[in-house]
């Protein structure tokens, strides 16, 4: 809505405000002006009130020198609660970007390290590969898991077998054939199939 200011000291006036319609209006307490709000006239404070919204004294209002002196001990103590809390902040600040740096370059290292594993193991997986094809255990890993396949568990209730086992079964076998091959290392373990 639009704002029209009337001044009474220069005899402004509408249809809508007259003289008779404004209350106490005397000499010695004559507003400089009057604000028009739509259908509302408002009259301005001719002093401001001692506290604004906030509740806080307005800056023109004159103090005392007692209340002069207390405001400012209080902001000299503002002051240094302010700076001590920002010395604080920034220390807090300092310490959390020291730590994100350490943790940010863990992780790179962490990373390294992933991919450097992952390439030893894929040259590890190659070597194997490549060991399997030649290696004379593996065949014979490969060759004692057939004959296990073709066996019945009957074939080794009362199987003696080197020093691993008093008495075997068949998953026995299956589960420690690692410690078969290694544990014959001349190559008797063939003989001691050939005899089952």
């Amino acid at each position: 809505m639009a704002v029209a200011v009337y001044k009474k000291n220069l005899g402004i006036t509408t249809d809508n405000i007259s003289e008779s319609s404004m209350p106490n209006c005397s000499a010695e307490n004559e507003t400089p002006f009057l604000l028009k709000y739509g259908p509302i006239i408002i009259r301005p404070r001719q002093r401001p009130a001692p506290t604004i919204a906030t509740g806080r004294r307005s800056k023109t209002v004159q103090l005392s020198p007692n209340e002069t002196v207390r405001r400012d001990i209080r902001r000299v103590h503002n002051r240094a609660a302010q700076a001590k809390a920002a010395i604080k902040r920034q220390h807090i600040e300092d310490t959390l970007k020291v730590h994100i740096e350490l943790l940010e370059k863990q992780s790179d290292y962490l990373v390294r390290d992933i991919n450097a594993l992952e390439s030893q193991k894929s040259h590890l997986i190659t070597l194997l590969a490549a060991h399997e094809l030649t290696c004379e255990k593996h065949k014979t890993i490969l060759e004692f898991e057939k004959y296990l396949n073709n066996c019945d568990q009957s074939d080794f209730m009362d199987l003696h077998f080197f020093r691993t086992h008093d008495y075997l079964t068949l998953d026995d076998l299956r589960n420690n054939i690692w410690n078969f091959i290694i544990s014959s290392t001349d190559g008797s373990h063939m003989d001691t199939l050939d005899n089952f």
